[in-house]
């Protein structure tokens, strides 16, 4: 079984931290490498990429890209998509580029306890080739609630639920989909962190309950590099997946290269 190589795109993921040092932006709110968001949203008028990589020990890979923006002082607007997948399957693996995601993330509410409400909308566009196995051919929308609590200036917790509807293949209507997910991490000092999560996705048929475990390093604020492994707990679950990848703010939108702007 031949299998697409992956090592053109790990280069450039490793290459990208090296481009970042020639401009800084604004402080990244990373949401990767957990299936849960938090209520921290990119600054406003500024972008910021989310990108990385995933292998299953099964051999499945997947390259999740998130462009996000900074709407407003607690909105944030984004679009996801993993240009790059591989699914094994029995014969020839299944390769392609995958679902298109799009969406909105508000924060509602925040305290001066360090207690914030944030929502989250996205739409799954069908763009992944169904005869490839790489979705469901099928639109999606997801709607998810969140709360976060702080304690002190490193520790967060987060709890996310999410609803989804997801649309049938079969064409018997939509199928409700609902998530919840518990997550906490930890800054040691300005460079190091580590986090972890508690996911379950349950849906017609299906029962995906995961953990996820990872460690982040800021080269600089707006450049934060990651590394993870989710284990799965249930039969429906990927039995182990390893994670890399990276948040980098651009900075305010028509910045100009090598310019930092106000602080």
């Amino acid at each position: 079984m031949t299998r697409p190589a992956t090592r053109p795109a790990f280069l450039a993921l490793l290459l990208l931290p090296a481009c970042a040092t020639l401009e800084q932006g604004r402080p990244v709110t990373p949401q990767r490498p957990t299936y849960s968001s938090d209520t921290n949203t990119t600054a406003e008028g500024t972008t910021e990429l989310e990108a990385g990589l995933a292998v299953s020990r099964d051999g499945d890979f997947s390259s999740p890209d998130t462009l996000k923006y900074g709407a407003g002082a607690r909105t944030e607007l984004f679009v996801g998509v993993s240009p790059f997948n591989v699914v094994e399957r029995p014969g020839d693996d299944g390769v392609g580029f995958g679902d298109l995601q799009v969406g909105v993330r508000h924060r509602f509410w925040e305290g001066d306890d360090g207690l914030s409400f944030a929502g989250r909308v996205a739409g799954k566009l069908p763009t992944a080739d169904e005869s490839e196995g790489l979705g469901s051919g099928e639109p999606d929308v997801l709607v998810a609630a969140i709360a976060a609590q702080t304690l002190g200036s490193a520790t967060a917790l987060v709890g996310y639920y999410e609803y989804g509807a997801l649309g049938d293949p079969s064409g018997g209507g939509a199928i409700d989909q609902h998530a919840f997910a518990l997550a906490g991490s930890h800054a040691f000092d300005q460079r190091w962190g580590l986090g972890a999560e508690l996911a379950s996705i349950h849906s017609k048929g299906s029962d995906v309950t995961f953990t996820t475990w990872y460690g982040t390093y800021a080269v600089q604020p707006s450049l934060v590099l990651d590394a993870g492994i989710a284990a799965g707990l249930t039969d429906d679950a990927e039995d182990l997946l390893f994670q890399i990848g990276m948040t980098w703010n651009f900075g305010p939108v028509g910045q100009a290269p090598g310019r930092t702007g106000a602080r």
